[in-house]
């Protein structure tokens, strides 16, 4: 735990780019151990369901956090969208699967969240 928040509780609330390249360095670091958990997920292990859980009540408050002063008064699906904008199933997408540069990666997703806070509104 103290590992990620030193991973990824940096970032000043509000600042969209430096949120997202805080978390793909953070999922460069980290995206092996968090896929295998997930891949291990409702196979029976309570302690690794017990971790995912934990890591995805993390992620939503990190969004929180990092996103808060736009999604004040927000309705959930709005809160949604961000986690899963963010989610380290898109990261794996466009740096594992597609092979994209971390820099496409941290601008494409950071498209992703610019869209959602400006539909919002």
């Amino acid at each position: 735990a103290k590992r990620i928040d030193s991973q990824r509780w940096n970032t000043e609330p509000g600042n969209i780019e430096s949120a997202i390249s805080e978390l793909i360095e953070h999922y460069e670091a980290e995206s092996t151990l968090i896929l295998n958990l997930l891949e291990q997920t409702n196979k029976g292990e309570s302690f690794i369901n017990s971790l995912t859980e934990q890591g995805r009540i993390y992620h939503r408050k990190w969004v929180e956090r990092c996103f808060g002063q736009y999604i004040l008064n927000s309705r959930v699906d709005t809160i949604d969208a961000l986690a899963v904008s963010t989610d380290i199933y898109i990261y794996k997408l466009l740096r594992l699967d597609l092979k994209r540069s971390k820099k496409s990666t941290v601008n494409v997703i950071s498209r992703i969240v610019r869209g959602i806070l400006k539909e919002k509104k």
